[in-house]
């Protein structure tokens, strides 16, 4: 692949297919942007970033802004280097210019995003112009060169001293000779891929190590690394960085002469489904060779061979059960790599909004499954941008409540045994429950006689097409609402609700799997046939008493809660069975269901399996998963087993 250069000029890129390399840069890149998001933020406020804070940003954009030359991106490169300059000779934080700032950094992200890829032309369009006005703006009047000394922050450290050791001037034009001195020096290295894995939620880059091995310079890394930090606050972006490593390649190889470099393989994630498959495989054999001890016990004593037998099949066990967990452990990756994404965007919407707004991040080292995390970024935004156009006041409202003028929005998780609790809570004006159920009547959501209990109330929110402004802007009303967010944790067979926040605003609890690779699912029997459900949903599995009825349903006592029976019998249209000596109760919003069951056979960890193409998507079924035995059973759906038994009683199909 060529990537697009200015002035005709050659640069490694040129010479090497380095498309491997762009998704590093991209992993690097956002960290560092975060880190001008956070500064900006705090500019924003009325404050100036501290020394150490400001000492991080340059050298971000430092190593951004080589990394950027290396690859030839030179408007991205010169862009960075304006941001650079603005920081460097603003006269006090008073002066730099925030709106021109904020506008290149959304560029910048934009940019980043498209580098390598087709759309690299479309999104590097507005950089010159921008670069331009940012120049125009530091030689205004009230512009004027900072104290010398912040010339070169952190010179003397790790991959910024090797940096700058290599690049004195325009980092691009030094690049841009890379070629020619390569040839002058002879045969390098072989080039090898760029490599890097992601394990236990760090991510070490070896890529720019290859790079610079083929164009024989030990110069500027595009794997240098920005490590983030527990417990950041920003109102435009995290402190932390989003694929952090504890070291890069950079300041391994130059660096206070550590001299040890840690090598890392970068395989595709899609590659590691298999491999927990395999993993899982194995862990079933050893459970089958097992009951086959099991059932020739005694043939085994008589033959002397049972105790060893045991033994081996113990170490087995454990040799199994640790591989499985080293293998899940490679999918796991902090969950800050999703939260740096939201405090950039909470401060575009509130600044067209007219609302001043922070965010604060909490336990941002918290790990959870890379799928899981990819598939929480647009559920996460949405609740974002939710908590800043619903939640929060304008700074006039703010401070008639008595309240700071600027909002706070909080983004947390936590690891709850196989589940992380993932948080979106404002400090604004909180839920309106009346006006919440008048706009449910009003679209026909409510029925006009019903009386809703507070949890019903805030169940509207997340029904199809309910918003509660009226008129629709790029935002907000246009019917695609929180139910979209629903759906989307649903199907990570997770859960969401709503509650009232600590400071009086509004909290969203997200209930995830740690990994969606394993998923610990109750075994149980129900009308002569085993099913599974993921124990994640469920709350719990009790003794059935005697079934009642309340209006139409079928209902058993939980707690002296009469929760509607499901029998699976009845939803799919087999033969009757009896009475359920068990039930596992599942919960989604304000709704509960028991489902009947004749024995209860356990609980284990298994991969989900799709379902083969001949059956469909049958109603009520999500997948199969393989019991200890290695039979195939199928995974049930709590939503939908929900929505089949309301339908069942309104004269539905039911099961169809």
């Amino acid at each position: 692949m060529q990537t697009p250069t200015s002035h005709g000029q050659g640069t490694l890129s040129d010479l090497l297919d380095l498309s491997e390399l762009f998704g590093d840069f991209r992993d690097e890149g956002r960290a560092q942007l975060a880190r001008l998001d956070a500064a900006l933020s705090v500019l924003e406020a009325g404050q100036a970033p501290q020394a150490a804070e400001r000492a991080e940003l340059m050298r971000a954009l430092h190593t951004l802004k080589g990394n950027a030359a290396m690859l030839g991106l030179r408007p991205l490169q010169e862009l960075v280097h304006g941001v650079e300059d603005a920081f460097k000779q603003a006269a006090s934080p008073a002066a730099l210019p925030l709106d021109v700032l904020h506008r290149a950094a959304a560029a910048l992200r934009g940019a980043l995003e498209a580098a390598g890829s087709p759309a690299q032309d479309e999104a590097f369009a507005p950089l010159p112009p921008l670069r331009a006005e940012l120049a125009d703006a530091l030689a205004a009047p009230s512009a004027s060169p900072a104290v010398a000394a912040d010339e070169e922050v952190g010179a003397g450290t790790g991959a910024e001293a090797s940096a700058s050791a290599d690049v004195p001037g325009d980092i691009g034009e030094a690049r841009a000779d890379a070629p020619a001195a390569e040839a002058s020096a002879g045969p390098g290295p072989e080039p090898s891929a760029p490599a890097q894995v992601e394990a236990g939620g760090q991510t070490e880059d070896a890529a720019a190590g290859a790079a610079s091995a083929a164009s024989g310079s030990s110069g500027s890394s595009a794997a240098a690394g920005s490590a983030g930090s527990s417990g950041s606050t920003a109102a435009s972006g995290s402190s932390g960085s989003a694929s952090a490593s504890g070291s890069s390649p950079a300041s391994a190889a130059t660096g206070g002469g550590a001299g040890v470099r840690e090598e890392t393989l970068r395989i595709p994630f899609a590659r590691l489904d298999p491999l927990l498959s395999q993993v899982d495989d194995l862990a079933r054999a050893v459970e089958g060779l097992r009951a086959w001890a099991a059932e020739f016990a005694g043939p085994l004593q008589q033959a002397g061979l049972r105790r060893a037998l045991a033994e081996r099949l113990e170490g087995l066990d454990t040799a199994a059960s640790a591989v499985r967990r080293s293998a899940t452990a490679l999918r796991l990756v902090p969950v800050e790599r999703v939260f740096s994404r939201f405090p950039p965007v909470a401060a575009e919407l509130a600044r067209a909004r007219g609302k001043r707004v922070r965010v604060e991040l909490r336990g941002e080292g918290t790990e959870l499954d890379k799928a899981t995390a990819d598939a929480l970024l647009d559920p996460l935004q949405h609740l974002v941008r939710n908590a800043v156009d619903h939640g929060l006041e304008t700074p006039e409202e703010r401070r008639a409540a008595g309240k700071p003028e600027t909002g706070t929005v909080f983004l947390s998780a936590a690891q709850e045994g196989d589940r992380v609790r993932i948080e979106v809570e404002d400090d604004g004006r909180g839920l309106d429950r009346a006006r919440i159920e008048a706009r449910g009547r009003a679209l026909g959501l409510v029925a006009a006689e019903a009386e809703l209990e507070p949890e019903e109330v805030d169940d509207l929110l997340f029904r199809p097409g309910f918003s509660t402004r009226v008129e629709a802007d790029e935002v907000s009303g246009r019917g695609v609402g929180l139910d979209v967010v629903r759906e989307a944790v649903e199907q990570l067979r997770g859960q969401v609700r709503v509650e009232e926040g600590e400071e009086g605003g509004t909290r969203f609890v997200l209930l995830v799997p740690l990994t969606v690779a394993l998923v610990p699912v109750l075994f149980f029997q129900a009308a002569g046939e085993t099913f599974a459900i993921s124990a994640l949903d469920v709350e719990e599995a009790v003794r059935a008493g005697t079934p009642g009825r309340v209006g139409p349903a079928e209902t058993v006592a939980v707690h002296d809660e009469a929760v509607p029976l499901v029998r699976l019998d009845r939803l799919f249209g087999w033969e009757a069975a009896p009475d359920p000596r068990f039930v596992v109760v599942v919960r989604r919003g304000a709704r509960a269901a028991a489902l009947g069951a004749e024995r209860l056979l356990g609980q284990d960890a298994a991969p989900v399996r799709a379902l083969p193409a001949a059956l469909g998507a049958p109603r009520g079924v999500s997948g199969a998963v393989v019991d200890a035995r290695g039979q195939v059973v199928l995974l049930l759906d709590p939503a939908q087993m929900l929505e089949m038994n309301v339908d069942l009683y309104r004269g539905g199909t039911g099961g169809g």
